[in-house]
């Protein structure tokens, strides 16, 4: 049954949060009859976040049941969300120009500085023992030539003191991804360097923080015999194991062949898994749950049930495109599509398409404008 409450309550309570964006203005609570393009979804332990994109208006849909039922907000004007995450009450939202905003259950948005240049966009946000908000960005400079590459900044904000800290890495990295090891946090990204010949290419960072982001311990990994490695996302199966997606390249400085890379020892030694994907791109969304792991690639869905090393592939939402992906246990699952959101009862064995309602009412800023969203 669905409540007013807009999030997951706890970490363990296995609930699923959606910002929407449907592909027409909301108009009396009347929800056109396309369906919503899905952009986002980030698995936040036991619980999952998902974040949806479109051109005219946004909202936040959420279910308490795991996608029984479901309730829709709308959202104010110039309010967005890149990444998401769930808080004992309401959820924390960031995007573009280092915005970061809580919606709380009352409806309410509440700006919040987060520390972040203006220049900085938001890319994810993990929630760690119900009181340690952990925020990754980055920061792009209009001189590199090269667009989307900047340095990071990790943040970790204490939910209890406000307390933040803050760890930046200078270079020209892509978008950092976070995800929660235990007592571990672990970010990872790419950056792009030269070589002893000067040529450019990515090198896969990971960064891991055992003291609540007091402070970061910085690697390079560059997969054998390759020439570039890329790391897009990651996802935690225990305390030292967890699995990056991404790709490397062999013949050229272009990481171009898709693949799993998994450590069992915080990095210490990797393995690495060629995803032969039907549409040869490469993964930018992983999500696992013990031994099930679903990595979004294009058009397709990765599905191992072996924690990586073997994989089969599905088409899910047609020729849209698959977006992101989310395990809300070893079962239940979301596969985010420009097409709609589908669901899985079965472990992805059969997937069917999600309705989501129109949205109940208009989410408001209780602050005036003089801290207004950037």
């Amino acid at each position: 049954m669905i409540n007013n409450a807009l999030a997951a309550r706890t970490m363990g309570c296995s609930a699923l949060l959606i910002a929407v964006l449907w592909p027409s203005c909301f108009d009396g609570g009347v929800q056109s009859s396309a369906q919503p393009a899905i952009r986002r979804l980030a698995a936040l332990g036991q619980n999952v976040a998902v974040f949806f994109t479109l051109a005219s208006a946004s909202a936040v849909s959420y279910s308490s049941d795991q996608g029984s039922t479901w309730a829709t907000l709308a959202l104010p004007p110039r309010l967005s969300f890149g990444a998401l995450a769930s808080l004992p009450t309401g959820v924390l939202g960031g995007g573009a120009s280092g915005n970061l905003a809580r919606l709380e259950d009352s409806g309410r948005v509440i700006p919040i500085n987060s520390r972040m240049a203006v220049s900085a966009t938001l890319t994810d946000i993990i929630l760690a023992e119900n009181r340690w908000a952990y925020l990754a960005g980055y920061s792009y400079s209009p001189c590199w030539q090269v667009y989307g590459q900047g340095e990071i900044c990790l943040q970790r904000w204490d939910l209890v003191t406000s307390e933040w800290t803050t760890k930046v890495m200078k270079g020209e990295f892509t978008a950092p991804a976070l995800t929660f090891a235990g007592s571990r946090v672990v970010a990872v990204a790419s950056e792009r360097r030269k070589d002893a010949q000067g040529k450019q290419r990515f090198v896969g960072v990971y960064a891991i923080t055992a003291d609540q982001g007091k402070s970061w311990r910085n690697h390079d990994y560059l997969a054998p015999g390759a020439k570039a490695t890329q790391f897009t996302a990651v996802s935690a199966i225990n305390e030292t194991t967890f699995l990056v997606a991404g790709a490397y390249g062999v013949a050229t400085y272009n990481a171009d062949r898709p693949a799993l890379f998994k450590t069992t020892d915080l990095g210490a030694s990797w393995t690495v898994t060629n995803l032969s994907t039907p549409s040869a791109n490469k993964p930018y969304r992983i999500s696992s749950i013990g031994n099930l792991v679903m990595i979004g690639l294009n058009k397709h869905v990765g599905i191992s049930r072996d924690a990586g090393l073997t994989w089969s592939y599905v088409q899910i939402g047609g020729d849209s495109g698959v977006s992101d992906v989310a395990l809300m246990d070893g079962l239940r699952g979301f596969v985010g599509t420009f097409a709609g959101l589908f669901e899985t009862a079965d472990g992805g064995q059969t997937w069917h398409l999600a309705e989501l309602p129109p949205p109940l009412s208009q989410a408001t800023k209780n602050i005036s404008d003089s801290t207004q969203l950037r």
